[in-house]
């Protein structure tokens, strides 16, 4: 019952988290702005590392894909601290 329960509560988070960052995204022309800025450092940042060996490249991938797989988790857990204080869990 209660992996039931964490896989419903991890499903919400999920849904409020997105909700609240796609309504960030599009609220203010500055977070749009941001976006973009963005986008170039990106572009530059992915041909960068096509000119590393192939073992480098995976390295420095695997860390931005863990370092971002982190930041999702943290951001469910203030989304599920702030919803313990509300008495949703």
């Amino acid at each position: 019952m209660a992996v039931v329960q964490d896989e419903i509560l991890d499903a919400f988070i999920t849904e409020l988290r997105e909700r609240a960052l796609s309504e960030f995204r599009c609220s203010e022309k500055k977070n749009q702005d941001r976006y973009e800025q963005v986008r170039e450092p990106s572009m530059k940042l992915r041909d960068i590392l096509t000119q590393f060996s192939e073992e480098n490249r995976q390295a420095i991938e695997s860390y931005m894909e863990e370092k971002d797989s982190l930041t999702s988790d943290e951001l469910d857990y203030v989304y599920l601290q702030g919803g313990s204080e509300y008495s949703l869990v």
